[in-house]
């Protein structure tokens, strides 16, 4: 019995020291444990110190630029705003003045018909409308091309605007017509039809100092609103000399004629494509021989008559015949004349041509935008 218990005291002791042992042994590991994580707070706090000098040194070698503050923190969105505001703030201002120069412009055309240098520049890439003929829009551009034309051609001032732009607007108007009537009978000019009649306009003188000195043109400016428009022109009236419906209307002007003998002065006044030129007295020598066999034994007492000339709608009204002293007035010789007192009747067909376009120009649609 007494063994058994101190064998049992003998056990207390071992186990009261172990676990004290045990007790020394974890308080060391969280000691240590502590340590550990204070010094990589430490090491944490000290590289968070370095990295923003680390970055900025990063920064400084290299061509980027980079926003960057103390915290190393984005702008901040107030800012951003503020810039944008600017932004919007210009554009709006910018966008006020082009509607205001547009605005004010447009007024100077429409109202006033400003014809300024800068002016022609603006309107030469806007294309404000002049007038359209119908339908065929003509620019301001345009109108003071043949405005500036007209006015050098014609040695006007600017002063004298009224004639001179009813003479423009007249011009631009006949052009519109005839380029349309050209395109309906497929008439094409060609670069030789420019470049032929230019050489002839010319006449071995530079196209271009030709142009200027005659109408304050550059070529370009010449050949669109000089050129064009007369080859057009002339092309159109060859086109239809020989055709049928004109010799038709021919024909109809010498009823005209053969009604109106007794006042052949008048005549122009009731067609103007009919012209009367009262050519005189011609010496014998001076009379064609077609003429000369028409008259021969002519009755001088049926005096005035009307004979049909070589040409296709041209007369001559023979209204007296001069014999020389004694020549048989009933029987006398082509010898036996002095002269002949003549008047020549004949049909312009390009005036008939003319009258076709002028009645093609009152039956369009013209419509004017400038004042």
């Amino acid at each position: 019995m007494p063994e058994n218990l101190l064998n049992k005291n003998i056990d207390d002791l071992e186990l009261k020291k172990m676990r004290r042992e045990v007790l020394d042994w974890i308080k060391n590991q969280e000691n240590t444990a502590k340590k550990k994580i204070n010094n990589n707070k430490i090491i944490f706090k000290k590289a968070v110190k370095k990295t923003p000098k680390k970055i900025a040194g990063a920064l400084a070698n290299s061509n980027k630029k980079i926003f960057i503050n103390k915290k190393n923190n984005p702008p901040s969105l107030k800012k951003q705003k503020k810039t944008s505001i600017k932004l919007y703030k210009i554009i709006i201002l910018i966008i006020l003045i082009i509607l205001f120069a547009g605005a004010l412009t447009t007024v100077g055309i429409y109202k006033f018909n400003w014809r300024s240098y800068p002016i022609r520049q603006i309107t030469k890439f806007i294309p404000y409308p002049a007038l359209s003929v119908n339908n065929s829009v003509v620019s301001y551009y345009d109108y003071l091309l043949n405005f500036k034309a007209l006015n050098y051609a014609n040695k006007l001032n600017y002063n004298n605007t009224t004639l001179l732009k009813e003479l423009v607007l007249n011009k631009i108007v006949r052009d519109e017509i005839i380029e349309s009537m050209a395109k309906q009978y497929n008439i094409v000019i060609a670069d030789e039809d420019i470049k032929s009649v230019l050489n002839n306009l010319a006449n071995g003188e530079n196209i271009s100092t030709y142009s200027k000195k005659n109408y304050n043109l550059n070529k370009s400016e010449f050949i669109k609103v000089i050129a064009k428009p007369a080859i057009a022109e002339v092309k159109l009236k060859n086109f239809l000399t020989p055709d049928n419906a004109i010799k038709k209307i021919a024909e109809e002007k010498i009823d005209i004629i053969k009604q109106n003998f007794n006042d052949i002065a008048n005549i122009p006044k009731i067609d103007n494509s009919i012209i009367v030129q009262d050519i005189g007295y011609l010496p014998k020598s001076q009379l064609s021989e077609q003429l000369q066999s028409k008259i021969i034994n002519l009755n001088l007492t049926n005096l005035p008559l009307i004979i049909k000339n070589e040409e296709d709608y041209a007369f001559y009204v023979i209204e007296q015949i001069l014999l020389q002293d004694g020549a048989d007035s009933r029987n006398y010789k082509i010898e036996d004349i002095d002269g002949v007192k003549l008047t020549k009747i004949f049909i312009d067909l390009n005036k008939i041509i003319d009258n076709l376009i002028i009645n093609e120009i009152n039956k369009s649609k013209i419509k004017f935008f400038i004042n």
